[in-house]
């Protein structure tokens, strides 16, 4: 049984020995490289940024130029509302699924919304506000991005092994009755140590999906 808990130890070593990994200026030889190394990574990609004041924000296609960090769409905060049905002149659908439109209101207004639903005889709605920003790297702690597969693979090979021990320590067995002595004989099932092994691949590359591998680029600790 102490090996069980051992292996159940190191596939957790595994997966989250390794889950993050922190850049600081001082990983570089100068602050231009630190830069530079976040945008080539930054590029494509959508971060979660954590300012001084506690709130986190989504930077989408960052880039650090100078001191500043730009991007082409800082999600700042949803916003969620309703509108009388009675108030609105026309509704123009922008999205297959009917969950986004623009709507016309009766004095003239215009709003484009998302999340669309309705209810009793309003219309309710969540929209994520977003704009261009240009954002001194002062008012920023930490630039993060969660890559949920890179860390699957520990998870798989893991959970595979403890899996299939388990398995082989907990076997099944199959009973018939001989036919020279008559009597109620058992046989191990070898399915025993292959459910295991099945069972540790599913529930190990799950852990290891959702507890993903951070990359962290701290600007100021």
């Amino acid at each position: 049984m102490k090996s069980i808990y051992y292996l159940i130890v190191v596939f957790f070593s595994l997966v989250i020995s390794g889950c993050s990994t922190t850049y600081t200026i001082k990983d570089f030889s100068s602050k231009e490289k630190f830069y530079e190394d976040f945008n080539n990574f930054a590029s494509s990609k959508s971060l979660d940024a954590e300012l001084i004041n506690g709130t986190t924000i989504t930077v989408i296609n960052g880039y650090i130029l100078g001191d500043t960090l730009y991007t082409t769409g800082f999600r700042i905060d949803r916003k969620s509302g309703e509108i009388a049905l009675s108030d609105i002149k026309k509704i123009d659908y922008t999205g297959s699924d009917y969950k986004s439109a623009n709507l016309l209101l009766k004095n003239g207004s215009q709003i484009s919304v998302e999340e669309v639903n309705f209810r009793n005889d309003t219309l309710s709605y969540t929209n994520s506000i977003r704009q261009e920003v240009a954002m001194p790297l002062s008012h920023i702690q930490k630039v993060s991005y969660k890559n949920r597969w890179f860390s699957t693979p520990a998870g798989f090979l893991s959970g595979s092994i403890i899996g299939a021990y388990i398995g082989s320590k907990f076997p099944s067995y199959s009973y018939h009755t001989s036919m020279s002595t008559g009597k109620q004989e058992s046989e191990q099932n070898i399915n025993s140590a292959l459910y295991g092994l099945g069972s540790g691949v599913i529930i190990g590359t799950v852990i290891g999906w959702l507890i993903g591998y951070t990359y962290t680029y701290q600007f100021n600790p």
